[in-house]
């Protein structure tokens, strides 16, 4: 049978209002997540949407409020499976309010982050996130000062005030480290990142300052700093189990250090936590795969990317202004069998 024109029309926001009972204006209203709205209009609405499975114009309804209802995400990597929480996260946020994502991926490399921000913007984004490899690049703060839209940072800090989502890497380090002299370990190495992120140079100052804060010598105690490749982790790792006397216990402080650094146990067949004490950091399902599963500290990556979802929208609706915010997401430390007490023959060479 042949359909009628009336079944075959594609439904209009007309429709939408007719069958929910309001005005055009409430029905745009709730199309554009305006925030001064009663929520049992709104559910109206929305009921309405679903049983005419309503679809608006997105290129009129842009050119109406001049928004694209598209954000930007600028990550430093792909394969990281904590950054890839993080954006996943902001990205189902967004879905939630009938918001697209672009995601880019700059592979650390600086001049393409700052490309980017001409590419998202020439695209008409709303808004942009970055959880950029470099925080010291001229070129990318200058893009992030100069955005003609606002941009919210994924645990960065730059050196301007700016809107941001953190986790405290600092108090939960020193927290790590406290419970590894607790256990009676007096000689323990931070093998870090380059000091070019925040996280990095945050876990560094807290591993100086409870070592001093303990009163152990900062001479045996000390900081290895590598590259986030694995090879590069692991030859500094080698070189570190080679000292006499070598640490009781090791803080790998990234998810690419840890595997670098359980990559040289493995070579110099050290049993944890028998040989030497491990613990982790920014890893969620992998560390529980050893044998023992490993200590780490697991800042909560769902977290960063709703929080900062949310506060980009926010800023993009007008639901906040003023001077820029920073927001704290959780960051705790997960207790699993990669730590004991030194072993007797190491402790004693690790006295203070």
């Amino acid at each position: 049978m042949k359909k009628s024109k009336s079944a075959s029309k594609r439904p209009t926001i007309k429709d939408v209002a007719r069958l929910a009972g309001v005005s055009l204006v409430s029905v745009s209203r709730v199309l554009n997540d305006h925030p001064n709205l009663k929520e049992s209009t709104r559910k109206k609405v929305q009921r309405a949407i679903k049983e005419l499975k309503y679809s608006p114009n997105s290129v009129a309804q842009s050119m109406r409020t001049r928004t694209s209802n598209t954000f930007g995400y600028i990550i430093e990597d792909f394969s990281s499976e904590s950054y890839a929480m993080a954006l996943q996260a902001s990205e189902e946020t967004l879905n939630e309010h009938n918001k697209l994502m672009i995601a880019c991926c700059s592979r650390l490399d600086a001049d393409k982050e700052a490309q980017f921000f001409d590419v998202l913007q020439a695209r008409g984004v709303d808004g942009i996130f970055l959880q950029g490899g470099d925080e010291t690049s001229d070129e990318t703060n200058h893009k992030i000062r100069a955005s003609d839209v606002p941009v919210v940072l994924m645990d960065r800090d730059v050196p301007f005030p700016n809107d941001g989502v953190v986790f405290d890497h600092y108090k939960s380090t020193r927290q790590a480290i406290k419970y590894l002299v607790d256990l009676g370990h007096r000689h323990i190495t931070i093998v870090s990142g380059p000091n070019t992120t925040r996280m990095a140079r945050e876990r560094l100052k807290a591993f100086k300052d409870e070592i001093k804060a303990r009163g152990l010598s900062q001479k045996k105690n000390v900081a290895i700093i590598a590259s986030n490749h694995l090879q590069d982790v692991m030859t500094k790792t080698l070189a570190l189990l080679e000292q006499k006397p070598r640490p009781t216990a090791i803080f790998a402080a990234g998810n690419y250090i840890m595997l670098g650094v359980i990559q040289a146990f493995h070579r110099k067949k050290i049993s944890i936590p028998k040989d030497i004490s491990l613990i982790g950091a920014d890893e969620r399902y992998g560390s529980m795969l050893y044998n023992p599963p490993i200590t780490v500290i697991q800042p909560d990556f769902e977290a960063l990317g709703k929080s900062a979802a949310e506060m980009l929208l926010a800023r993009v609706t007008g639901e906040i202004d003023g001077p820029p915010r920073q927001i704290t997401a959780p960051c705790e430390i997960v207790l699993r069998g990669s730590c004991g007490p030194p072993a007797k023959s190491s402790s004693k060479s690790g006295t203070r």
